[in-house]
């Protein structure tokens, strides 16, 4: 379409059928439903099964429940205490912590001396056992 037929006009009157023709075909789904009569029967067999569903949340939340109770654990010795009851004491400790350099070697910046280093010493990784289990490719 060339931009000279472009019309303001046009655009609004096509939005409004494109709106009035979702609606119409609402009012024919609603019409339809009442028809054929769509209420929400009730299923005996999904009503068994929300019961047993409804009785596994209740043993569920209970489990749950307990998790968070304040018990000893040990007898004497450890104390678990409900969430609420720790993060206080855990936010001081973290704030209160200053930040220290880790030295693990599974941890290395890609591009830095350990890095070049260990791919200088590497070697061939082993595949082995995963081409063990690898189907060969005529299968």
């Amino acid at each position: 379409m060339s931009p000279s037929r472009d019309n303001p006009l046009v655009r609004f009157s096509a939005f409004w059928w494109g709106i009035g023709v979702i609606l119409l075909f609402f009012v024919i789904l609603l019409v339809t439903r009442a028809i054929v009569g769509g209420g929400e029967a009730k299923d005996p067999l999904e009503e068994a099964a929300r019961k047993t569903r409804l009785k596994t949340l209740a043993q569920i939340e209970a489990a749950q429940e307990a998790n968070l109770e304040a018990r000893v654990v040990e007898e004497g010795e450890t104390v678990q205490l409900s969430p609420e009851g720790v993060f206080g004491h855990v936010a001081k400790q973290l704030l209160a912590a200053e930040p220290t350099k880790v030295d693990d070697p599974a941890q290395v910046i890609p591009g830095s001396a350990a890095a070049e280093a260990l791919a200088a010493a590497g070697g061939e990784a082993d595949t082995g056992a995963v081409d063990a289990l690898t189907p060969a490719a005529s299968t």
